[in-house]
């Protein structure tokens, strides 16, 4: 078993989310949506080599928590208003959104993303988040 730092840090972790959770995922019919198709790539590849567009995805659809979390705050400690393909911010908009049931199992990670945003500037803040999440501030 992984310590939560370890778990923080992906650049080590060659395993897949597939083999770090141990669910498997049917692979995608021909039917499926893009965003089943990105999911599923991003599910079944190396965690090191996930990106933060695929860490926003991810965490967007609430795949693997435990793991997706843990490596966005490592990246959101670097840059906080880390970007996938839609906007300065965008993942850390991800975690803050996490439903509120989330928080309440996970007050540490709560703790984390309050001190991550308690370290972005008022006019960065309020450009990428235009009037959201008020109350992680």
């Amino acid at each position: 078993m992984r310590t939560e730092r370890e778990r923080m840090n992906r650049a080590g972790v060659r395993e897949t989310l597939e083999e770090l959770t141990g669910e498997r995922w049917a692979v995608p019919g021909d039917d499926a949506t893009r965003l089943v198709r990105k999911a599923y790539e991003a599910y079944t590849k190396p965690a090191a080599t996930l990106t933060v567009e695929e860490l926003r995805l991810l965490i967007g659809q609430q795949v693997a928590l435990d793991w997706t979390v843990s490596f966005a705050l490592a990246e959101l400690d670097r840059n906080p208003l880390a970007e996938g393909d839609m906007y300065p911010g965008d993942l850390l908009n991800a975690c803050l959104s996490l439903p509120v049931s989330y928080f309440a199992e996970h007050s540490e990670t709560a703790e984390q993303l309050r001190a991550i945003t308690a370290g972005i500037d008022q006019d960065d803040w309020d450009l990428a988040f235009a009037g959201r999440h008020s109350d992680w501030r």
